[in-house]
């Protein structure tokens, strides 16, 4: 039971980070490419100088002070989430492997229109099965 439902998180998981480049940046432009630059940064300290380049973020979403990503490294995928800290300053707030679900980008205190730009309803994990 513990292999299938494993493998069954893996495939809807996979079917998500599939869908994720799909999508075309959300938000002011300035601000996709800021949170781009912060989770590359962020990457790069983690792995070293070099090796965050095989990092591909598929697709950055900004509403307000908030913002969300899909990030690609190897056979892993996930999420980060960024909060504004200062006018082109954002903060990695949550971070981790597979997809967020509307109900964490709302704990933030994201309002509902934001929770709905940031994290559209086939991407909602909260929902995925």
């Amino acid at each position: 039971m513990i292999v299938a439902s494993r493998l069954a998180l893996l495939v809807t998981t996979a079917t998500f980070l599939m869908s994720a480049g799909a999508d075309a940046d959300y938000g002011p432009q300035a601000d996709v490419a800021a949170v781009r630059s912060s989770e590359l940064q962020a990457w790069q300290n983690y792995l070293g100088a070099g090796n965050h380049q095989r990092v591909v973020i598929d697709d950055v979403r900004v509403c307000g002070i908030y913002a969300v990503l899909w990030w690609r490294f190897g056979e892993s995928g996930g999420m980060s989430a960024y909060q504004r800290v200062a006018a082109e300053t954002w903060k990695r707030i949550a971070h981790g492997g597979g997809a967020f679900g509307r109900s964490m980008v709302t704990s933030f205190g994201a309002s509902e229109h934001c929770v709905h730009a940031l994290i559209p309803a086939e991407k909602d994990a909260d929902n995925l099965h």
